[in-house]
């Protein structure tokens, strides 16, 4: 006999979407196990039993008739229980790193209406991640909310980066459809190529060949007699600091292309293997990201190079 239990849609919203092949191994162990082995988490709310966890697994045990055990928790508010939905979704190992970073800036936004002056600050200190990446995740989520259903859909479907949806939410709509047009028609190999203008024949993938030393582009490189992106000349004394950092960001692309090709990989056949362990190579990506845009050069002194961090003497020539 099924337990009578409420679903509320808002509650139903807040969660991300299941890929496919994660719906059907699901519905496989559910129906091997006769249902879920965890119980489903409802909140008690006076003679109401609503879902708070377990959607997914409902679904299936309502089309197949399986049963399952709930568990009953306290919340005082609606607010309150969508809080603690979200963080146990970023407590799930196998969350996809676009769909962690949509709980993050939900999280966000709940901890800002909730009164907190520093949400993003305790977010990251409650999750364990940089503040930097949880106010890149509300930006990539503001990105989102710009884009065209259609647009969205592309986006979600070619794994299309954080930045570049940032990149992409600035465009009109049409110009929107129009580069998502030619990336379908060939003429670019990604939305990141295409966003920069490097057609199909100019393009080289430095990530598709890991044996391959990554080049340093050369628009990042400014040289003496050009101007940095304050519009001031760059020195003589100042050129190694540019170069350098022109390697940096090229490694951050590098990290983050790398980091898609793992999402995409999860996404796949073989994603039943690499998923339950997406959470480390989020994590550890993520790390990784952190210390080259905090390392990145941007000061000399003599012949030292210090990080954006590293505290200026008087009279040190900055960028």
């Amino acid at each position: 006999m099924l337990i009578d239990v409420l679903r509320d849609p808002e509650f139903e919203e807040l969660l991300p979407p299941a890929a496919p092949e994660a719906v059907k191994e699901l519905q496989r162990q559910l129906q091997e196990d006769g249902g879920p082995r965890d119980p489903l988490v409802v909140w008690k709310n006076g003679s109401k039993r609503i879902l708070v966890d377990g959607y997914r697994r409902h679904d299936i045990c309502r089309k197949f008739g399986l049963t399952f055990a709930v568990e009953e928790k306290e919340f005082a508010t609606r607010d309150e229980v969508k809080e603690w939905m979200l963080a146990t979704q970023l407590a799930r190992r196998n969350l996809e790193a676009s769909k962690r970073a949509i709980v993050l800036a939900d999280l966000a936004k709940l901890r800002r209406k909730r009164g907190e002056a520093d949400a993003v600050g305790t977010v990251a200190k409650d999750t364990g991640v940089n503040p930097r990446t949880v106010y890149r995740a509300e930006k990539y989520a503001a990105a989102l909310d710009k884009l065209p259903r259609d647009v969205k859909a592309f986006a979600e479907r070619h794994g299309v980066s954080q930045n570049d949806v940032i990149t992409l939410a600035e465009l009109t709509h049409p110009q929107m459809r129009q580069l998502v047009r030619e990336v379908d028609a060939g003429e670019y190999t990604s939305v990141k190529t295409a966003l920069r203008g490097e057609p199909v024949e100019k393009v080289s993938d430095t990530v598709s060949n890991p044996a391959e030393k990554p080049k340093v582009a050369k628009a990042d490189v400014d040289i003496p007699g050009q101007v940095d992106e304050l519009g001031t000349e760059v020195p003589e004394s100042l050129v190694p600091v540019f170069e350098a950092r022109a390697q940096f960001r090229q490694l951050v692309r590098v990290c983050r292309e790398l980091q898609w090709q793992f999402v995409d990989l999860s996404n796949g056949p073989a994603g039943v293997y690499l998923r339950p362990r997406m959470h480390e190579v989020a994590t550890v990506f993520d790390k990784v990201i952190g210390v080259l845009e905090e390392t990145t050069p941007a000061t000399v002194d003599g012949d030292d190079w210090l990080p954006k961090g590293g505290e200026p003497k008087e009279e040190r020539a900055t960028t």
